[in-house]
């Protein structure tokens, strides 16, 4: 495996190594357990996510879901999935930037923001 090694100076150095896999076989190794630690994650939260649903639901009229498009390292397209904080259409309702009371804001959108 390959290190590498990346320290800052300044006033309080800071030091981060990162052990990197050189060949096919560790990387796919670590791409599997990965995985496998991300569906853990999922399972364990998994009731948790049903409960936020349930209340998003039940909280407000619309989707669970918020989706949008957003541009990422080097102008690549991608879209985000997360849970819905505000009423539908609350983008052309308002500013793009949500600032200290915003009336947009659910009541369960104010519990997962805080």
């Amino acid at each position: 495996m390959g290190k590498s090694a990346d320290c800052g100076a300044g006033f309080i150095q800071t030091c981060r190594t990162e052990v990197r896999p050189t060949n096919g076989v560790q990387i796919m190794l670590k791409r599997l357990f990965d995985l496998l630690l991300s569906l853990l994650g999922l399972v364990v939260c998994a009731p948790l996510f049903a409960g936020v649903m349930i209340w998003i639901r039940l909280d407000s009229a619309g989707p669970v879901f918020f989706r949008q498009e957003r541009v990422g390292l080097g102008g690549r397209l991608f879209r985000i999935h997360k849970f819905r904080t505000m009423i539908v259409d609350a983008e052309a309702r308002g500013l793009q930037v949500t600032v200290g009371e915003d009336s947009r804001i659910t009541r369960s959108g104010r519990f997962l923001r805080s």
